[in-house]
């Protein structure tokens, strides 16, 4: 990661972005931790300053925006009455994130909550770490695997032996220490960090930005070891296995009591909404709210009964409190006309795209390059504002690794069909004997299994990928099938056609017309329950007649086998995928006046004559209604699948 060449501009509660809808504010909740009584504050706050609306970050922060710019004194003000700015110096430094359901569900190995004041309050005591940047995070995970995987500087997770294990960006192995040292460690971790950014005369923000003589290493470890009590160097943790956000929803019922997770929209609420949630915590629940790095609100302490019906409501006003939404991992950046170097207004286009396009992977709305808030720590299809349309990627959970290409410059109108492409999950290998939850199971590969949902994304894939500009539309909905066929998307270039060719062979199969194939292979690819009129699917090939007619007249066997075809071509649809010779001779046999096919689907593959043999059948003088593959390109399963969609329009 490149050092940063200017000073930390990261908003905060007290220093005010400039923002194309006003200006905005970010305060910073460690732990996302809020009392019932400080996020009505802040709805208030909202309501009286801003636009009436809060939004949630990546970090479980919240931010306040259309603010005037003189509003900072009396935000400021409210904050602190709120115990929501316990040091103005310190303010943009309370990066904090922790597991959402820490202690509240059967995962992870202890409940880390109690250790969010604890880790702010020692971070607050020192006046030296005010000089941490506003982007420094700290994370503190109960070993289920979801904050650590958000690229924190200073990463803390339980271990199965209550331990918990301290973990910074690139350098090997842990530091052990017992819970209780957590505090100690975050600050002694934050000073070390400051002091190589000192002595590397640069402005780095956070631990992965210091230049490689002044990088954290394993001396780092043994220092913070002296300096922690009962802290000793370690291996590094085994990684758990990425777990994401939480599901939204009720948790399963602990000690009588449980939790409500409502996803919100693009992470934005309402005042109004927000402040509904702060008295559903107050009347019914523990009286707190936590926020969550997955732009999501948990309700803790209720009854199962309680939180079945509060489910419903928030659904009902347009939350997501349950699996298969479609906004389920969908994040966007303010984008138009909040932000003045978007190219787009991101939310609008999500919420458009979305309402036609199913769940999958996460997917991140950016309305520039600098893809602002994007996710960490999963997979997720990134979707990037180009100023005509949006630039699709599936971005995989290791930053460092390539992006793969999903969609480019994808008009609005083909984006719910391409995300949709886009968002199911590629096939993930992970350790032998689970899957990527974890969770112990025979197999070694997570991948889709359901037909229907395999043909559906095949089909969009296609058609996002594939130009089928030009085509006619019943001629690109058999293109689709043959590079369903073949795996190639550029098929369509190569693709010569009568204007009629589909039409004719369509109401040829509908009136009961054969069809007549060079070769078994195309035969066998026919789907009979396809056919509209039960058509026969005749190949002459296997004929015992056919070497002796190849033999007399000098020519390859599946050129012969056309010489019983003669009294059923009148009308018929011809397929030819494998033999050149076999495509020459038909145009030899309708030249010497044997009776027209209806429509002939020429595809031969080959080196010798298959090219050849195509540009002959689109320069015939009959005329013949035919589909080509100009070039070498061809073969059998593409001949199947053209007939396959001319018999049956459906995908």
């Amino acid at each position: 990661m490149p050092t940063p060449a200017r000073g930390d501009a990261c908003p905060g509660a007290l220093r005010l972005h400039e923002a194309a809808d006003g200006h905005l504010a970010r305060v910073r909740i460690p732990g996302g931790l809020l009392q019932a009584s400080q996020a009505t504050a802040l709805a208030r706050a909202a309501e009286d300053l801003g636009d009436a609306h809060l939004d949630l970050t990546s970090r479980g922060n919240v931010q306040l925006r259309a603010l005037p710019a003189d509003a900072g004194q009396e935000l400021a003000a409210r904050l602190a009455e709120a115990a929501l700015l316990p040091s103005p110096a310190h303010e943009r430094i309370r990066n904090l994130v922790a597991s959402p359901l820490s202690g509240l569900d059967d995962e992870g190995h202890a409940d880390v909550t109690p250790l969010v004041p604890a880790v702010d309050a020692a971070l607050l005591e020192d006046p030296a770490t005010a000089a941490l940047s506003g982007r420094f995070l700290f994370a503190l995970d109960d070993g289920r695997g979801d904050t650590a995987a958000l690229d924190a500087d200073v990463t803390m997770l339980a271990t199965p032996d209550g331990d918990l294990a301290l973990t910074l960006p690139g350098v090997p192995g842990s530091l052990r220490l017992p819970p209780d040292q957590a505090p100690a460690a975050a600050h002694a971790a934050a000073l070390l960090f400051l002091a190589a950014a000192r002595a590397s005369g640069t402005r780095a923000w956070r631990v992965a930005e210091l230049p490689p003589g002044q990088a954290l290493s394993t001396a780092t470890l043994t220092e913070l070891a002296a300096r922690v009590p009962g802290a000793r160097t370690a291996p590094a943790p085994t990684s758990p296995a990425p777990y994401g956000g939480p599901r939204p929803g009720p948790t399963p019922p602990r000690e009588g009591r449980s939790a409500l997770h409502a996803l919100a929209p693009l992470g934005r609420l309402t005042a109004y909404r927000w402040r509904e949630l702060a008295e559903l915590a107050a009347r019914h629940g523990a009286g707190t709210l936590r926020a969550t790095p997955w732009r999501g609100i948990v309700v803790p302490g209720l009854t199962p009964a309680r939180a079945g019906e509060a489910a419903a409501e928030l659904a009902r006003a347009g939350l997501v409190t349950g699996e298969g939404s479609s906004w389920e991992g969908v994040g966007a950046c303010t984008g138009r006309p909040g932000c003045v170097k978007s190219l787009a207004d991101v939310r609008a286009d999500a919420r458009a795209a979305l309402d036609a396009a199913p769940g999958g992977l996460p997917v991140y709305w950016s309305g520039c390059e600098r893809r602002c808030g994007h996710p960490r720590g999963t997979a997720w299809v990134d979707a990037v504002a180009t100023g005509t349309g949006y630039d699709l990627a599936h971005r995989p959970a290791d930053p460092a690794a390539a992006p793969r290409p999903a969609g480019r410059n994808v008009s609005a109108d083909r984006l719910p069909e391409v995300l949709a492409a886009a968002r199911r999950r590629p096939p993930t290998p992970g350790p032998r004997g689970t899957t990527p939850s974890g969770k112990s199971e025979s197999r070694v590969f997570e991948y889709e299994k359901d037909g229907a949902a395999i043909y559906r994304e095949s089909f969009a894939t296609i058609r996002a990928e594939a130009d089928l500009t030009g085509l006619p539309p019943d001629v690109a909905q058999v293109a689709v099938r043959m590079i369903h066929a073949c795996g190639m998307t550029d098929l369509p270039r190569d693709l010569g056609h009568t204007p009629l060719v589909v039409a004719r062979a369509r109401q040829a199969l509908r009136a009961g017309a054969p069809i007549l194939c060079d070769a078994n292979m195309v035969a066998s690819g026919v789907t009979r329950k396809r056919l509209p009129a039960d058509n026969e699917v005749i190949c002459t090939l296997a004929d015992p007649s056919v070497p002796e007619l190849a033999a007399r007249l000098g020519t390859t066997r599946s050129a012969a086998a056309l010489e019983l075809w003669r009294d059923r071509l009148d009308g018929a649809v011809v397929a030819v995928g494998n033999a050149p010779t076999a495509l020459f001779r038909l145009l030899e046999m309708i030249e010497e006046g044997a009776p027209r096919p209806a429509a002939v689907i020429g595809v031969p593959v080959g080196f010798v004559g298959a090219a050849e043999s195509k540009d002959a059948l689109a320069v015939h003088a009959s005329g013949l209604d035919h589909l080509i593959v100009r070039g070498r390109r061809g073969g059998s399963a593409m001949a199947a699948a053209a007939l396959n969609a001319i018999a049956s329009e459906t995908e």
